[in-house]
């Protein structure tokens, strides 16, 4: 079996390939459900870090 250091060059070789946007969506996609598969608690706590404020402006008038 290939050692940590291999699998991660190969996986950055197929990514380096992306030549339509549609495609690199696609991979995008496909990471994120199996990072959501694997760590449900750690990918909550990003998607939190990375939300938009939902406050409006009008409302604190």
């Amino acid at each position: 079996m290939a050692n940590k250091e291999e699998l991660i060059r190969q996986l950055l070789s197929g990514l380096s390939d992306i030549s339509h946007p549609l495609e690199g969506t696609s991979y995008l996609i496909v990471i994120g459900i199996i990072i959501r598969w694997i760590w449900p608690q750690s990918w909550n706590r990003f998607l939190k870090k990375i939300q938009a404020n939902t406050t409006n402006d009008l409302d604190r008038e």
